[in-house]
Parts: structure tokens; C-alpha cells; sequence
């Protein structure tokens, strides 16, 4: 935890994100995307979530690796291996560890109540050509080995959106278009 938590302090003291849609924050962010190979940077305000995010030619490398390379088993932040990172998919997929100090997607877990989704309905996401605001509309928990799909057929889009809001721990009131 303690050589994690420090890389990922050095990131964090990099990246300022007090104001997410600012144009100088924008070339910040893009600067630090450029020079340290990362894929994008994911952001919760008032939340520990703020890291980069890294894609690897598989699911498993980033599984328990740093983004420098280091084997850890805090690992990263990472998009799915069959997403395009550049987030244009039907459904980009990240994934990363519930961590006991906190960490990572740990505070995911909060998600369970519609008060702390209240608090928190969005996140922001830096590419190099954009910055997205995320408006959260379900959460629900799967098992690790749970298959998601990255793109959509006929009909398919609709019918998954509708599981998910079924699904979801949280109710919200974003519409999906």
C-alpha cells in the first residue's frame, strides 16, 4: 500500500483538478497524459477517486502493476484491453481494486445508497482530445468474472441500459440519450 500510495501521491500532486472544465486545466492535464503514457485520467470530486488510467494488451498486467511498470499489488486503474482508449465504444469498461485503505474504487461502494449518489452523480474523464463528465445513472455489483459488453447490436443498447437502471443500488434521474 505504501509504495503505491506514494506513486500515486506524486501523480496526484502533478494533476490539479480543482477545476475540472478549465481550459488551463485542460492543457494541464493533457500535458501530463503526453509524458507519462497514460490512456486518461479519472476524477471524483470530494472523493479519493483521481488516478490515471492505463490499458495493457490484456486484463491481467495492470491487475498488479503500477503504472511505472512496478510490480504492486495495489495495481491501477485500467480500461478494458478490447476498448479503444480513446473511449468511443458502445460501453468502455474500467476496472480496478476495492482497496482496504480506501483506496483505488474502494469508495465505489457508497454507490449502495441513494444519498451518497446524491453527493456524487458524476465523474470527470480527461482523454487527450476531451474531458468527460460522467453523469452516473446505475450502480450495481457484479462478480469479477462478469462478462460486459463493449459494443451494442440492434436493440441490444436499450435492453442493456434497462438491466443496469433495474439493477442499480441508487436511483437517478439522468436520462440516457
Amino acid at each position: 500500500y505504501k509504495n503505491a500510495a506514494q506513486m500515486y501521491s506524486t501523480f496526484q500532486a502533478v494533476v490539479t483538478v480543482e477545476e475540472p472544465e478549465e481550459s488551463k486545466r485542460r492543457e494541464q492535464i493533457n500535458n501530463i497524459l503526453e509524458d507519462m503514457e497514460f490512456e486518461a485520467w479519472i476524477y471524483s470530486p470530494d472523493t479519493p477517486v483521481n488516478y490515471p488510467v492505463m490499458q495493457y494488451q490484456d486484463n491481467q498486467y495492470y491487475l498488479n502493476h503500477l503504472p511505472d511498470g512496478t510490480i504492486n499489488g495495489s495495481g491501477s486503474i485500467f480500461i478494458d484491453y478490447k476498448n479503444k482508449f480513446d473511449f468511443t465504444d458502445d460501453n468502455s469498461i474500467l476496472y480496478g481494486h476495492h482497496m482496504n485503505n480506501g483506496s483505488m474504487f474502494a469508495e465505489l461502494k457508497k454507490y449502495k445508497t441513494t444519498a451518497y449518489y446524491e453527493s456524487h452523480p458524476f465523474f470527470y474523464l480527461y482523454t487527450k482530445e476531451r474531458i468527460y463528465k460522467i453523469e452516473l445513472f446505475s450502480g450495481y455489483i457484479i462478480d469479477a468474472t462478469t462478462s460486459l459488453p463493449i459494443k451494442f447490436g440492434d436493440g441490444e443498447r436499450d435492453m442493456f441500459i434497462k438491466q443496469v437502471k433495474e439493477q442499480s443500488l441508487f436511483q437517478s434521474k439522468v436520462t440516457i440519450s
